[in-house]
């Protein structure tokens, strides 16, 4: 009869393993980036899935986890492997902790849609200065994708007002402009604080816009890029605070601010303008997301 304990953190914690696309298209990735002889650094291990398969390629891996319950994940799963060239640091925020050399591969895969909720600009922010030059960032960037929509925010007569994730499972928004581009960002020339954009979209469909949808695409590696999913970057539904009317066939201007999230508990806030082209009219939608 087997004895003893393991970690118990939730199921939560488990799903990612099941993420196919992302984890194939890491490990595709950390195949051809990472060499023999070469230091990976990856900030916000996890449970270790993907710091354990950049062993199977580098000299050594540090894998650095601030949540108590990752870590003894990881470090349960580091006690029946084989592998003796992973180093598990957990600090008390990852900010805190300063590698004590220079790294050729950076892993940070704090992501988020948009970066709103997950601490990915100044981590990534502070630990490009210990990427060697040359050096590989992985995830190569995110493409920031939005629509207009109509979104569902009375279910039983019960009004809400505050953005969600979009999920298989939930009522799905009704698109009333295409999916254009907000912006891009490549990780290894680093992040802004704050974002603030202006985009033009013509409307594909009438009636009300009374949110934003916003969508990252991830690019893994340069040429290798996946949209979220139930797990990684589900789309955000950001809600306006007033209705917008659309017609068909009209162009509206849409600009956008909001500040990369600094921390998990940070809630920055997503502010949204929306007017018809060459009028005064104007709308305006802020949330917490």
């Amino acid at each position: 009869m087997g004895e003893g304990s393991v970690p118990f953190a939730g199921g939560g914690y488990v799903t990612p393993f099941f993420d196919t696309a992302r984890v194939e298209a890491l490990a595709a990735t950390l195949a051809q980036i990472v060499k023999p002889g070469n230091t990976v650094l990856e900030l916000g291990a996890g449970a270790g899935n993907i710091s354990l398969i950049a062993a199977r390629y580098a000299k050594r891996v540090i894998a650095v986890e601030d949540d108590d319950s990752l870590h003894a994940i990881f470090a349960s799963m580091l006690g029946s492997s084989t592998l003796t060239n992973i180093e598990l640091v957990k600090p008390r925020t990852l900010l805190q902790f300063e590698p004590s050399e220079t790294v050729d591969v950076l892993i940070c895969e704090l992501l988020s849609p948009a970066l709103l909720a997950q601490p990915q600009a100044p981590v990534l922010n502070k630990f490009l200065r210990y990427l060697k030059p040359g050096g590989a960032v992985l995830p190569y960037g995110l493409t920031n994708m939005v629509t207009l929509v109509e979104a569902e925010f009375a279910p039983y007569g019960i009004p809400f007002r505050f953005p969600y994730r979009e999920r298989d499972d939930l009522p799905m928004s009704s698109p009333k402009t295409a999916p254009v581009v907000l912006n891009q960002f490549a990780f290894v020339e680093g992040l802004p604080e704050q974002v603030h954009e202006h985009l033009t979209v013509t409307a594909i469909a009438g009636g009300i816009c009374n949110a934003i949808r916003v969508e990252s695409i991830v690019s893994i590696g340069a040429d290798l890029a996946i949209k979220g999913s139930p797990i990684l970057c589900t789309p955000l539904v950001v809600p306006l605070l007033e209705n917008v009317p659309m017609a068909a066939g009209r162009r509206y201007h849409v600009e956008i601010a909001y500040e990369h999230a600094l921390d998990v508990t940070d809630h920055p806030r997503f502010t949204a303008t929306i007017e018809p082209a060459n009028t005064e009219f104007s709308r305006r939608g802020t949330a917490a997301a």
